[in-house]
């Protein structure tokens, strides 16, 4: 469905009624409801916001878009009041914020700072930065562990993922990974699964015994056997060909 120029990040609101769409290009967020696939609300940022990352409340309240911003406007996280689709707050952040994600309990924010090589906290009680994190360079993405204690940053620069305790802000760990990490969305949840069904069991039939006054057996006859003959299967449709992607917004060269 069309939404806004050069849509990157999209976030479900947890209840499953609303998708949200940041369109980097546009500074707005798109509103999807899920029930029909229709947008119904467009949400402005600002002049030359070029929102790229998004989250949303675990309650679903809140909606945290990280503003890139441009070399004359810092870049911001907006909060948006998603009861009512409109921009609450703006929390101050440097230039190019990009990724972000919400603590499981809706206390704090991460976001990735990608010039400054940085995660800035932000309390969302008060919707200011209570703390700064030094990582690797050039961190694009971020995700928080489903139970809270930890927050993991690919270093794009470093090939390594930086470990954060979450009770104080500190760095506990690197992970070497591959060349480039970006990571850029929340990959770490549990996804239930349906309880695989149970094969019943089948109770076997008594069998007769026989009398002891012989009987004549009777020759069988033979049964012939019938084989089927296997439906072809349909031909695939063709897969359609992708749309062409619009020329991303220019990234910054790490400090």
């Amino acid at each position: 469905m069309p939404v806004g120029t050069a849509p990157i990040g999209v976030a479900v609101k947890p209840d499953g009624t609303r998708v949200y769409v940041a369109n980097d290009y546009d500074s707005s967020v798109s509103v999807i409801d899920t029930s029909n696939n229709t947008i119904v609300a467009t949400i402005p940022l600002g002049d030359n916001q070029n929102p790229i990352g998004i989250a949303v409340k675990p309650d679903g309240t809140r909606l945290y878009v990280t503003d890139q911003g441009t070399d004359l406007v810092p870049g911001n996280v907006s909060v948006i009041d998603t009861s009512n689709n409109t921009v609450v707050a703006t929390v101050p952040i440097g230039i190019y914020p990009v990724g972000v994600a919400v603590k499981p309990d809706g206390t704090r924010v991460y976001v990735t700072n990608r010039p400054d090589s940085t995660v800035l906290v932000i309390d969302t009680s008060s919707n200011t930065v209570v703390a700064t994190v030094t990582v690797g360079s050039n961190p694009y993405g971020v995700a928080v562990k489903p139970d809270g204690t930890r927050v993991y940053v690919p270093s794009e620069v470093d090939n390594s993922v930086w470990v954060i305790d979450t009770s104080n802000n500190i760095v506990i760990d690197t992970v070497g990974v591959g060349n480039g990490p970006v990571a850029f969305g929340n990959f770490i949840g549990t996804v239930p699964c349906a309880s695989p069904t149970p094969t019943p069991t089948v109770t076997p039939t008594a069998t007769a015994t026989p009398t002891s006054t012989p009987t004549a057996t009777a020759t069988p006859t033979p049964t012939a056997t019938t084989t089927s003959t296997p439906t072809p299967s349909a031909t695939p449709l063709p897969r359609p060909t992708p749309r062409p992607r619009p020329t991303p917004h220019p990234r910054p060269t790490p400090r």
